[in-house]
């Protein structure tokens, strides 16, 4: 039994098509979470007041209250890691998403084993408040999450802030295939082309030293940080 079904972790799904939210439950109580499910706006909003969530699965697309709107009274009120469910390739959605405060995404249709890794991946990473510790170390790279500051080998890599955070969506998902659309989308800004993003992540690979090659290149995909 690993860490994650030990702790019983507790998720919200807030999705009207019941199909979908069936397959969430299904997958993730497989793997040991205990998940409540909301069919639309005000009933998600209305289980999270009364419980005590781990994570958030969120629909964007909704009755009575819309996804946009769930997220902002949740940010009102917590740092819960929020997912959102977005709709496939719908680049404004996600963009709108992130703007709002979630903090990643995935694309429908999805794999149920992608789900789960990025539901694993969230729950890894600390919550400020919470008293988690914010440092992760690969090799020889330490990146301090709070002070937002990466070392390796005991030096100060100088990274740019779109690099640190191209680095910090790479660890989050230690393991799995970011792909490159998507972490154009959470770069955003001027660094929003795939030129930019390959830019950015061979700059990187060099300031890393022998650890970026840890970074591998999925062709045609997206990238993999190997740890």
């Amino acid at each position: 039994m690993n860490g994650y079904m030990a702790r019983m972790s507790r998720i919200l799904v807030v999705e009207d098509d019941a199909l979908t939210a069936q397959v969430i439950h299904d997958c993730l109580v497989v793997q040991g979470y205990e998940v409540d499910r909301a069919r639309d706006g005000d009933e998600g909003l209305a289980f999270f007041i009364s419980a005590d969530y781990d994570l958030v699965l969120l629909d964007l697309i909704l009755p009575s209250v819309d996804g946009l709107e769930v997220l902002g009274q949740i940010r009102a009120r917590s740092d819960v890691p929020v997912i959102i469910l977005t709709a496939r390739d719908d680049g404004e959605e996600k963009v709108a998403g992130l703007e709002s405060g979630a903090d990643d995404y995935v694309t429908k249709p999805f794999r149920s084993d992608e789900l789960v890794a990025r539901v694993r991946a969230r729950l890894r990473r600390p919550v400020p408040g919470r008293g988690a510790e914010r440092v992760q170390s690969f090799g020889e790279v330490v990146l301090d999450l709070g002070a937002r500051v990466v070392t390796v080998a005991g030096e100060v890599a100088h990274l740019t802030p779109t690099e640190f955070r191209l680095l910090e969506v790479l660890v989050e998902n230690a393991g799995l295939t970011v792909r490159r659309d998507d972490l154009i989308v959470i770069l955003g800004g001027q660094d929003a082309t795939e030129q930019a993003l390959q830019t950015h992540v061979s700059r990187l690979r060099r300031k890393l030293g022998s650890d970026g090659e840890r970074i591998k290149t999925a062709w045609g995909v997206g990238y993999r940080l190997v740890v």
